[in-house]
């Protein structure tokens, strides 16, 4: 028997033994309680994680009666793999009442108190002879003191000064770890304050470049609004000038450097002020990572501070042509809101690209295209003069190249289509090409899907601008839609969409016909496409009366996508009958499908209590009878759904994906008073969850509500933090797979109303999944973090992140991405390498230097992480913290197909490119990865 099947039959029976013991927990026996110790004390985190969550269940129930379970609980936390410490910090949490003992005195002396937690961690911290314990552990252990007991700390911290010095065996792990704890605590506590400040200023005024540890405790204090910490602002800038011996050292250390001065920038910029002449100097450093972080820096500044941004506006212009291709993009971001001056940068920016396109290495020439073409709309014309070298990477060895050249090409092309004409008609002449030749339309013929994509993709746009090339390229678009991949057909439709909006008499009743037809379509992901160029075909004019039943169709698909694009198509299409199958969306779990029905039913002037205009049509089609009776669905649609519904799935075991309206955060306004706030359910850093009731339409509902746990007054500074910090979630909590706010204010303290998840996290579930349910998981969190769609990175996907919103039986329960707006604030307190969870890091976290700085690429690596965890029931590498880091840096993974049979076709290179080392050669963005993930559902 393998490792694997025998942590199956351990958590088989450790499920079987828990499901026997009774509801209350005063029934449980010694034998009971004996037993349950042994299985928190396991080696298998499944059996961890599941008998954790009974005893927290318990202890919400009757903590006394369980109180014997806290001490095992603590030393699980000290002792286990990081997979299982979220759930078991939450049930420790549940015993926690001594954060009311102020208003509840009988719970002075609580089970947790007796445990004497923080004496546990203590020893271990301390705890050097003890080889068993990882100092990466005891880091772990050191995140759990002040997660659970901010308050009550002050006597660990001489042991927390001593982890100040890293040592050789942890890399740095226990010293980052013991710097962000003592920085916290010295800003919530003043007895302990003046003893770190003395320690982290000592450490500073050494002449040599502080470690993390004294980089990311100096970071905590300042933003925990400390007067004391502004002094070490100034010496923290000293420090980003300091060289060091050993010039990679010095980069990774004043990056670390300059990025803690990023966040600071982003919460107290004033503290920054007077430094900004100094903080100029940066900008031409001789290390390629300070300068993009300077640039990130001013960046930050410029969004609070406009005026900063103008007085470092020449020297960003200046850096516009730095030899770094990510630097020149860095530049354009942040001079965004300087119209002037950001078209000067993008003018020396792009003769910066297309200079290092011909000497770039392999790797970077992607990069560099991409840049190119998002440049192309600021600077066509200058764009227009690499065109021959664009040309060049048409036929380059790399996929990842051949696809960006095509895009560059394609967004070149709609802004200046006559100067790309030599590369669709090969009559023609400009560019350089072989004669007789059409190199655009050959990359259709492409084995890589994802060039054939691209380029479809790029005829679309060249032929938008341009009539006659639309004639030109219509032929080629049509064979795309036919191409029998579901990405190219997708986007061939998009590009026959924008053809037929823009030229209407291009598209003849023959392609609408076609494009119907293709509602039906296996793919959801061409389905959607089809309604998409249906609805762009009506905005150009044309009348398509035929395709309003089979998008009335579309509304009860399976999938989110088809039902958000058929909402937008009706509303073109002005079918006001159709309102009546639109309504009930307007509460749809998606985000998509809400906001599409929303706005189809106020483009279709929808009166819920009166009655709706008929469509706009001519009296001969009004007196036709063609309308069909509401809610009907074709033979073709109900066909096509239960294929995909019988292809993975038995009948005695059938789920599905939720096509109902599982429950959102509504946007309410409330006073704090209005929200009854219970139990603990969860803590991280300076806040603290409850459960909380309020009343909504006279129905009690269940929230979370979460608090600052700072005692004492709350200081502006703290509010204010505590109000962008809202402001942040707020911004993303109308996703309908980002855990939503309900409401927040700063009045009588601040607080924020939460959804509540109550079915649990992705971590509970491992294991569980079959490929199809994983696969849609996943897609589901990538449309999360669609950076078009939030405009961050998350930077910290894991199970324990991926929390579930419960359905009816029979339907899959809803997955939703927390520790949005907190993230930063979570990751820096939690047991992890560099900032972030270590089983889940990308090899740019590990390793700047050689990877570059985490970015969007970073959530496509993370993402691939879990999907190989849930096909393959444990990460592609598991381990301490240190050997993690070690295989990430220098293994390929095995492939799922290598440890697992019968996997969906393709998904083996799906996650081989999603995990590739070099963040260059996974997939361009995780919009291509949601793509890839949906082509596999559409496939099973």
């Amino acid at each position: 028997m393998s490792d694997t099947d025998e942590g199956e039959v351990e958590l088989d029976e450790a499920r079987a033994f828990l499901a026997t013991l009774p509801d209350d927990p005063a029934a449980y026996t010694e034998a009971d309680r004996s037993r349950i110790e042994e299985l928190l004390l396991s080696d298998n985190h499944g059996v961890v994680h599941v008998t954790a969550q009974l005893v927290r269940e318990a202890a919400a129930r009757d903590p006394e009666a369980v109180a014997s379970l806290v001490q095992p609980l603590i030393d699980a936390v000290v002792h286990t793999d990081r997979i299982s410490r979220p759930t078991l910090v939450a049930a420790i949490a549940e015993f926690d009442r001594t954060r009311v003992a102020a208003a509840e005195p009988a719970f002075d002396r609580t089970p947790v108190a007796r445990a004497d937690p923080v004496g546990q961690y203590h020893r271990t911290l301390a705890d050097t002879e003890n080889e068993e314990l990882a100092r990466s552990k005891r880091a772990a252990a050191l995140a759990a003191i002040y997660d659970l007991f901010p308050q009550q700390v002050r006597d660990t911290v001489p042991t927390l000064l001593d982890c100040l010095e890293p040592a050789e065996d942890d890399h740095g792990l226990l010293c980052e770890a013991a710097g962000k704890a003592l920085g916290t605590i010295a800003g919530k506590d003043e007895q302990v304050r003046a003893q770190i400040v003395e320690r982290f200023e000592r450490e500073l005024d050494r002449g040599a470049l502080p470690n993390k540890g004294v980089v990311y405790g100096v970071r905590n204090l300042v933003t925990c609004r400390s007067d004391s910490g502004a002094s070490l602002v100034e010496p923290l800038v000293e420090a980003t000038m300091q060289s060091g011996v050993e010039s990679a050292v010095s980069e990774a250390s004043r990056w670390h450097v300059v990025g803690a001065l990023e966040t600071i920038a982003e919460d107290r910029p004033a503290l920054l002020d007077p430094h900004v002449d100094r903080l100029t100097l940066l900008l031409t450093d001789d290390e390629s990572m300070v300068r993009k972080g300077a640039i990130d820096l001013f960046g930050t500044l410029g969004e609070t501070e406009p005026a900063v941004l103008e007085r470092v506006a020449d020297d960003l212009v200046a850096a516009a042509d730095d030899s770094d291709p990510k630097i020149r993009r860095t530049v354009v971001t942040a001079l965004a809101p300087l119209e002037s001056r950001l078209a000067e940068a993008a003018e020396r920016a792009t003769r910066a690209h297309l200079s290092a396109l011909s000497s770039a290495p392999d790797f970077e020439k992607s990069t560099v295209l991409g840049e190119l073409g998002r440049l192309a709309e600021h600077c066509p014309d200058l764009v227009v003069d690499g065109l021959d070298g664009m040309v060049d990477h048409l036929d380059h060895q790399s996929w990842a190249t051949r696809s960006s050249a095509a895009s560059a090409i394609g967004r070149l092309g709609s802004e200046r289509p006559a100067a790309v004409r030599p590369l669709i008609d090969q009559h023609a002449t400009g560019a350089v090409v072989s004669a007789g030749t059409a190199p655009l339309l050959d990359l259709l013929d492409d084995a890589e899907e994802s060039v054939r994509a691209d380029a479809v993709d790029a005829l679309g746009r060249i032929g938008a601008a341009d009539r006659e090339l639309a004639d030109a390229v219509l032929s080629a678009v049509l064979a795309a839609v036919d191409d029998g991949d579901p990405l190219v057909e997708q986007r061939g439709l998009q590009a026959l969409g924008q053809i037929g909006e823009a030229h209407p008499d291009v598209v003849t009743d023959d392609h609408v016909s076609s494009v119907v037809t293709r509602l039906g379509h296996v793919s959801a992901m061409v389905r959607a496409a089809a309604a998409e160029a249906i609805g762009a075909f009506a905005e150009g004019g044309r009348e398509l009366r035929a395709a309003r039943d089979p998008l009335v169709d579309l509304l009860d698909d399976y999938y989110p996508s088809p039902r958000a694009e058929a909402c937008r198509a009706l509303a073109a299409l002005g079918a006001a009958s159709a309102a009546e199958q639109i309504a009930p969306l307007r509460t749809h779990y998606d985000d998509d499908v809400r906001a599409a029905a929303q706005a189809a039913l106020a483009a279709l002037d929808y009166d819920p209590d009166g009655s709706t205009e008929r469509d706009a049509e001519s009296p001969a089609d009004a007196a036709s009878g063609s309308e069909r009776p509401a809610r009907t669905r074709s033979e073709a649609t109900d066909h096509r759904v239960r294929d995909e519904q019988s292809a993975t799935t038995s009948e005695s075991a059938s789920t599905a994906i939720p096509t109902g309206q599982p429950t959102q955060a509504p946007s309410l306004s409330l006073d704090y008073g209005d929200v009854e706030t219970g139990r603990v359910v969860g803590r991280g850093g300076n806040a603290i969850v409850r459960e909380g009731t309020v009343e909504i339409d006279g129905e009690s509902r269940t929230v979370a509500v979460k608090e600052p746990v700072t005692e004492g007054t709350q200081t502006a500074d703290d509010i204010a933090a505590f109000e962008r910090e809202a402001r942040q979630w707020e911004r993303l909590s109308d996703r309908a797979h980002v855990v939503g706010v309900i409401d927040w204010d700063v009045e009588p303290l601040p607080w924020i109303a939460l959804e509540y998840m109550d079915g649990g996290s992705l971590a509970a579930r491992v294991g569980e999944c079959d490929d199809r349910q994983a696969l849609w998981i996943c897609e589901r969190v990538a449309k999360a973090v669609r950076h078009d769609q939030t405009g961050m990175a998350h930077l910290d996907l894991k199970p324990a992140n991926i929390l579930f919103e419960s359905t009816p039986e029979g339907v899959w329960d809803v997955p939703k991405v927390a520790d949005w707006g907190i993230a930063r604030l979570l990751n820096e307190h939690g047991a992890t390498a560099g900032g972030m969870t270590a089983t889940y890091a990308a090899p740019e976290q590990f390793d700047p230097d050689t990877y570059g700085t985490p970015d969007s690429k970073t959530d496509i690596y993370q993402l691939g992480v879990v999907l190989y965890e849930l096909l393959v029931g444990e990460p592609p590498f598991t381990g301490s913290d240190v050997a993690v880091m070690q295989s990430v840096l220098s293994e390929d993974p095995e492939l799922p197909g290598e440890r697992v049979d019968a996997l969906p076709a393709g998904i083996d290179d799906t996650v081989e490119t999603a995990l590739a080392r070099e963040p260059e050669h996974r997939f361009e963005t995780i919009e291509r990865l949601q793509s890839r993930l949906q082509a596999h559902l559409d496939e099973l």
